[in-house]
């Protein structure tokens, strides 16, 4: 019994994003590297599903203050991901699960090339959310995106199928204000051509993947911030 949780419990750590042969040991009551190493004779294939969408990230004012989403992309860049454990096996392994904007893919640049682009910068909006309010974000593609550096020195973004088994952290960002340029303010709570500004707070929930499509709520408390770099 105790080979297989140590054998689920690598799988979950290692298993986004494709990897198939994992193996290996981790003790969750230590920091310490993982020895993905598996043990002689040990089968360590493991049936890859890919998580289907759509899934609806629910982003949820638990503050006694109003909030502000960054909405120059409905949204898109409030809600990040990284696979669960990745401190641990000490890679990044962020991801967006949007494509990224002014971004090439990757898969369009010929060996030797540049995806380089040069866009238009989008007139910035926010979205306020009154203490207890929600905002859905919707994921529809069955894909995330991983940004990599060419030899021009640009990023591409590049596509991944989301496969499981294994453990997702998904965080949802939001700010305490905003800076205004011209603001327009609708009826919605978006503020057309603010820039959200302030102190972070963040929303962090674990979920396994794959899950049946549906909605993950993400409840903004201004718990730490630190897994994820400034938006």
């Amino acid at each position: 019994m105790r080979a297989l949780i140590t054998l689920v419990q690598s799988t979950m750590l290692l298993a986004c994003g494709g990897t198939t042969d994992i193996g290996g040991r981790l003790d969750a009551s230590s920091d310490a590297p993982m020895d993905i190493s598996p043990d002689p004779g040990e089968d360590t294939t493991v049936s890859m599903q890919p998580q289907e969408a759509p899934l609806t990230f629910r982003i949820l004012n638990s503050t006694y203050m109003d909030l502000y989403l960054d909405w120059t992309f409905e949204g898109r860049t409030a809600v990040h991901g990284m696979r669960s454990g990745a401190l641990v096996t000490g890679g990044a392994n962020d991801f967006s699960w949007f494509h990224p904007s002014c971004t090439e893919d990757c898969d369009a640049i010929l060996p030797g090339g540049c995806g380089c682009v040069e866009c238009e910068p989008m007139l910035p909006s926010a979205r306020r959310l009154a203490p207890g309010e929600s905002v859905a974000v919707t994921w529809t593609d069955p894909v995330v995106y991983h940004l990599f550096m060419d030899d021009c020195g640009c990023f591409c973004a590049q596509d991944t199928p989301l496969m499981g088994p294994c453990v997702l952290v998904v965080a949802g960002v939001a700010r305490s204000g905003y800076a205004c340029y011209d603001c327009v303010v609708d009826g919605d709570g978006i503020i057309t051509g603010a820039s959200v500004d302030g102190t972070r707070f963040c929303a962090r929930t674990s979920t396994a993947i794959p899950t049946d499509p549906g909605e993950i709520v993400l409840s903004l408390t201004g718990d730490d911030c630190g897994l994820w770099p400034e938006p």
